[in-house]
């Protein structure tokens, strides 16, 4: 097995194009191991849709990129306080779903500090029934990616705060959701204060009995996994437009009543829209749809049409109403 050395960068888009590029394009007769610790980011699972997920007016405020993943799975929350674990090997039946095989060095860690460790059934790793890591697989040309997240000292607030709780009510869709779960830290459950890179040096040294050597990304490799993180990673395309068609139906209270909004989007674009309120007329409605159908729903489209709609004289009385929270809540 190599250890694929990506000398502490924490990038989230880079990180998440050197997963693709490993598994694509390294050499299939070697194993590898990646290990990384990537600033604020949410990153969401494949088959998933953002406006289900993610509390996009909390990221967009924040500053916070939401990033899709090639694996499937749920969405889970990035910073510099949980660990990103990796595995690239061959796709073969003693691989695939073999989450155990994958995470023993990391349960063995956990052991070793005196932790009780387990994976479930649902391939996350639990301490005293709470979740610290979630696990999610992806294959390309008969190789394997397996990676999964692992919470050191992570900001519990802030993934409350940017991820969704689940509205079975308001969201239709055939997208993979999350399953939301009782979290912990790995400092919490020790009572004292260690670091991702605490953990991350503790999981080199119990795999170094199996002598890992160090890859080093050449210059032309690095250049590729650049460009696929700035032409992918970071593209609308890859984190918006590829979420699954829904259909969005909900009510929302605002300074002129109740606002009862139905939306159809595809792409991660506002196919058809249908807003009603009792102090809005015919006119009114047909210009603020006007304004939103056949753009993206996202928080940074959104801010954008807010501020033109601020100046649409025909909206004067309910041009000040607050269209991203009506919209993105």
């Amino acid at each position: 097995m190599y250890y694929i050395d990506n000398s502490g960068n924490n990038n989230p888009w880079f990180n998440l194009a050197l997963e693709e590029y490993a598994v694509r394009h390294l050499d299939r007769n070697n194993d590898y191991l990646l290990l990384y610790i990537n600033e604020p980011s949410i990153i969401i699972g494949k088959h998933q849709n953002v406006i289900e997920e993610v509390n996009q007016i909390k990221a967009g405020e924040l500053g916070i990129p939401v990033i899709r993943r090639i694996s499937g799975g749920g969405t889970v929350y990035h910073d510099l306080g949980n660990l990103n674990i990796s595995v690239i090997t061959n796709q073969t039946l003693k691989n695939f779903n073999k989450y155990l095989k994958f995470l023993k060095p990391v349960i063995e860690v956990l052991r070793d500090l005196g932790l009780e460790a387990s994976l479930n059934a649902r391939n996350n790793i639990l301490i005293n029934n709470k979740k610290i890591s979630g696990n999610a697989q992806f294959t390309s040309r008969q190789r394997l990616l397996s990676h999964g997240t692992l919470l050191v000292n992570s900001d519990l607030t802030m993934i409350g705060t940017l991820i969704k709780p689940e509205n079975k009510q308001a969201y239709h869709s055939k997208s993979t959701k999350s399953i939301r779960s009782q979290i912990t830290n790995i400092c919490h459950q020790l009572g004292k204060q260690i670091s991702a890179e605490d953990i991350k040096q503790k999981i080199l040294k119990k795999i170094s009995d199996s002598n890992p050597a160090h890859y080093k990304l050449t210059k032309t490799s690095q250049l590729e996994i650049e460009k696929l993180a700035e032409n992918k990673y970071k593209s609308w395309q890859w984190n918006y437009g590829l979420s699954p068609e829904c259909q969005i139906k909900k009510t929302c209270k605002s300074v002129i009543g109740l606002i009862k909004l139905e939306m159809q989007i595809a792409g991660g674009i506002i196919q058809s829209l249908s807003i009603e309120n009792q102090n809005l007329n015919v006119k009114q409605q047909e210009a603020i749809c006007g304004h939103f159908i056949n753009k993206s729903l996202d928080y940074a489209t959104l801010k954008m049409l807010e501020q033109k709609m601020a100046m649409d004289k025909s909206l004067i009385e309910i041009n000040r109403l607050p269209w991203i929270e009506i919209f993105l809540n």
